[in-house]
């Protein structure tokens, strides 16, 4: 699992047209997870440490504190992941890349009429 993270960590930053490179705003990478034993270990916390991600993760019973990133998987299952079929993990990751790149960068909200990336830029 940590190699599919960090593989996607890397291709993110060096693909040209990511909010990493386009926009300096962009200044943390938070990787969300639930609490399973994996994520709560030690080694995974000095995994992420060492490659200067900040892991972020729900409390215990508290529904609320991952309501954006349940959300966000929500919507690309139903707007990306389910409207097509896929055969390789390489399909998906190419995938989930656009569609990621898209929400953040084309993507405007009703509520703010700004898109994810000009709203997170407005507070930094």
């Amino acid at each position: 699992m940590d190699d599919v993270v960090l593989s996607n960590y890397f291709s993110m930053s060096g693909k040209t047209s990511s909010p990493v490179s386009l926009v300096p705003c962009v200044s943390e990478v938070q990787l969300h997870s639930d609490q399973g034993f994996q994520y709560t270990s030690r080694a995974y916390f000095n995994l992420t440490k060492s490659y200067h991600i900040l892991p972020s993760m729900s409390r215990r019973g508290s529904c609320y504190d991952n309501a954006m990133s349940e959300n966000f998987f929500s919507i690309l299952k139903s707007e990306c992941i389910n409207r097509q079929k896929i055969y390789t993990f390489h399909e998906a990751k190419q995938l989930i890349d656009d569609y990621i790149w898209f929400y953040n960068n084309e993507c405007i909200q009703l509520k703010t009429k700004l898109t994810p990336l000009e709203k997170r830029c407005q507070f930094s």
